[in-house]
């Protein structure tokens, strides 16, 4: 029997991008379910910044009621959105397998003591320093968050453009003086301009999608 995972993310835009990624690297394997929480980065903003109960609440019902449905994996597309719920929390209070992109940060902390980031806003980037500073108390995070890379990614602009504008050239000028040893994509939508990014600068970049499909391959 396919083992069915729930796609969960921040907007529609980075939801259908993770079913897709899981799509491409499992065929038929399993059955997918998508479940965007907002309907664009702006009022996943506001849900993220709200009272952290009630954030918390809601989350946990959705959860319980695909759990109920038979849902077998939950894989949380979306940074920020991992980085203001505590899922391993509810992993453990509801027994159900939830993966997000923040299992892999903490293994990538104990790799590196100068990482830089790219968030999507600050509670993404709060997130990311949170994890690695607590695996790794050396570790020096130089973080950039901005949310018009989101809604360049979500109007679908050539990634060439996106990179070259947004204040994306100044950041890899920012990373470089701060001799960042590697590039954190800590965005779900952002590897949409990966590659172009990559090609401006000779700093490792890393955006965790791979990582997170073995993290399935693992679970089935």
């Amino acid at each position: 029997m396919n083992k069915k995972i729930l796609v969960m993310a921040g907007t529609p835009v980075d939801t259908e991008a993770g079913a897709k990624l899981l799509k491409d690297n499992f065929s038929d394997e399993i059955e997918i379910i998508e479940r965007a929480i907002s309907k664009d980065p702006n009022q996943q903003t506001y849900f993220q910044t709200m009272d952290e109960d009630k954030r918390e609440k809601i989350i946990k019902e959705i959860l319980s009621d695909y759990k109920t449905s038979g849902v077998d994996i939950f894989f949380i597309y979306c940074n920020s959105l991992s980085a203001s719920v505590d899922f391993d929390s509810l992993a453990q209070i509801l027994q159900i397998n939830i993966i997000t992109p923040f299992t892999l940060y903490r293994e990538l902390a104990t790799n590196y003591n100068k990482i830089g980031v790219l968030a999507a806003n600050a509670q993404g980037a709060a997130g990311v320093e949170r994890v690695m500073s607590q695996t790794n108390e050396d570790i020096s995070i130089t973080s950039i968050s901005n949310l018009e890379w989101v809604y360049a990614v979500e109007r679908h602009e050539n990634p060439k453009v996106i990179v070259e504008s947004y204040g994306l050239p100044a950041s890899i000028e920012l990373f470089k003086a701060n001799n960042v040893e590697k590039i954190v994509f800590a965005c779900t939508h952002f590897p949409y301009f990966f590659n172009e990014y990559q090609k401006k600068t000779d700093i490792s970049c890393l955006n965790v999608d791979g990582l997170m499909v073995e993290k399935v391959r693992n679970s089935i």
